[in-house]
């Protein structure tokens, strides 16, 4: 328990309970996600509760998986994770655009070029 962050060990979950009897911190979550998760893994929750795990993989630019049995916990953590997205992340790092290879190599003629010949 001294190992995680301190802002993960204060019990009053940041002062923000959304009436979920065990609900985590969020940055409890986002270290857990940030130490055990590789590469962009996505995140999936199968007890989802009020979503504070889905929360985090958001803040942190993850894929997200929550399910959750019981319909008023549900909407609550559909509330807070689309709060979460449109929440701007302001540290975040660009995310570099993909580049397609050329289909053709510069050394084999394309059909109009073989045509021309």
């Amino acid at each position: 328990f001294r190992q995680f962050p301190p802002p993960s060990r204060m019990v009053e979950n940041d002062g923000r309970n959304v009436g979920h009897p065990t609900q985590k911190p969020v940055s409890l979550m986002e270290w857990c996600i940030s130490e055990f998760a590789r590469g962009e893994q996505a995140v999936i929750d199968p007890y989802m509760g009020s979503g504070t795990t889905g929360v985090a993989a958001i803040r942190l630019g993850r894929p997200f998986v929550g399910i959750e049995r019981d319909p008023a916990y549900f909407a609550t953590a559909c509330r807070r994770i689309e709060e979460a997205y449109r929440q701007p992340r302001l540290f975040a790092e660009p995310v570099a655009k993909p580049v397609q290879p050329s289909l053709l190599d510069d050394a084999t003629p394309t059909l109009h070029q073989r045509d021309a010949a």
